[in-house]
């Protein structure tokens, strides 16, 4: 599956929907339908002759994992094939699992990408995103492995005050060139601490009635719509950090990779 911007934007819609069901910015089940479609464009890219690990929970079979014979539920002969995981990685200084990771036929890990969805909350936590961007990127670069990474933001963002039974919305959070300000830096950088490629997708989530949804967990927020905010309208510079910018990149990466034998090593 090539990238398609509607289709990518109603991936985004059934994440928001999911973390609508659960009230938990930080559970990774909101991220799945994302992974799943970025785990597809990476298929188009590098094509099928790797492997590609990502967290489905069920939702796919992955054909290239050993099939299991369950005489019981099945007749003999019937394969049960497991759910797409997360691959963990081995890193320079941890291991870690990662959202999307591409690996060769002979098991090497040849590229991987990192997926952030922030719902809510944005400045209080921004450096924490940021920081912790840079120490998987360090970790997984240090490997010689590429390590992409993917950070969708909303415009408007909701701050929500906590107390001990219910979130309670605060105020909107608009989303400016000075928050981003340390991502276009470090898109300079060509360091191990820099990611290979790095990509800002801004959203705006709009109701059925076209009305920004400034409360999530209001009547307002049914039937959401995802709606791509130009980051140039945030910061003239906001080329280096598109999406188009990002799958060039991959995709040379990718023929890079394809070219040669594939190995636990590529060179940065």
């Amino acid at each position: 599956m090539s990238y398609n911007q509607v289709d990518f934007l109603e991936k985004i819609k059934e994440s928001y929907i999911k973390y609508l069901s659960q009230g938990n910015s930080k559970s990774s089940e909101k991220l799945k339908p994302i992974h799943i479609y970025w785990a597809d464009v990476l298929q188009d890219i590098f094509g099928q002759e790797f492997i590609y690990h990502y967290n489905s929970n069920g939702y796919r079979i992955n054909p290239t994992i050993v099939y299991k014979i369950n005489v019981k539920e099945n007749k003999k002969g019937d394969p049960k094939g497991e759910a797409y995981k997360e691959l963990n990685v081995q890193g320079k200084y941890y291991d870690k699992n990662i959202d999307v990771a591409v690996t060769n036929n002979e098991g090497n890990v040849v590229f991987c990408l990192g997926i952030k969805f922030i719902t809510a909350n944005y400045e209080q936590n921004s450096n924490n995103y940021f920081e912790n961007m840079l120490g998987e990127t360090v970790n997984i670069q240090g490997e010689g492995i590429p390590y992409a990474q993917l950070i969708i933001f909303r415009k408007h963002t909701p701050y929500y005050k906590k107390n001990e039974k219910e979130k309670i919305f605060e105020r909107t959070e608009e989303i400016k060139r000075n928050h981003l300000n340390k991502y276009f830096k470090l898109a300079e950088e060509s360091a191990p601490i820099s990611p290979f490629a790095t990509c800002l997708f801004g959203v705006d989530i709009n109701n059925e009635s076209n009305e920004l949804i400034i409360d999530d967990f209001s009547e307002n927020c049914q039937a959401p719509i995802c709606k791509k905010v130009d980051i140039g309208t945030i910061t003239a510079d906001a080329e280096q950090l598109s999406v188009e910018n990002f799958l060039a990149k991959i995709s040379e990466k990718a023929a890079e990779i394809i070219a040669t034998t594939s190995y636990h090593g590529i060179s940065l």
